[in-house]
């Protein structure tokens, strides 16, 4: 006979961590303050612009996923990331973007006055 009494309990214990991870995310956004200095929001929505150009460039379904990208910023994927240029002037496909194991992604710089988004990879 088999027994489905270990799945529920993976479950159970999966949710409860669904959960737990949830509350502390709800808990830093009650603590979290609201950016007021415009070179700071300014720094930060350039990082997200970059991050997003990034992110919509290796994504096949760029359109449906980010939709507006365009509207955010007047940078491209290039302006951002020229080391992918071909000579013709676009995007070299056969260059990976796709799972890199870096110690630091590139679409994030911290500088010293603000608090720009920095993106390490897991380790």
């Amino acid at each position: 006979m088999l027994s489905f009494e270990a799945p529920k309990i993976r479950l159970l214990h999966s949710l409860s961590i669904e959960i737990e991870t949830m509350q502390a995310w709800l808990q830093l956004m009650k603590e979290a303050a609201e950016e007021a200095d415009p070179s700071g929001l300014n720094c930060n929505c350039e990082a997200q612009h970059r991050y997003l150009t990034w992110r919509a460039e290796k994504e096949l379904l760029r359109n449906f996923l980010f939709n507006g990208i365009d509207k955010l910023g007047s940078k491209s994927f290039l302006d951002y990331f020229p080391e992918y240029r071909c000579e013709d002037g676009t995007v070299n496909g056969k260059r990976s973007m796709v799972g890199k194991s870096l110690e630091s992604r590139p679409f994030g710089i911290p500088t010293e006055n603000s608090l720009v988004p920095y993106f390490k990879a897991y380790g």
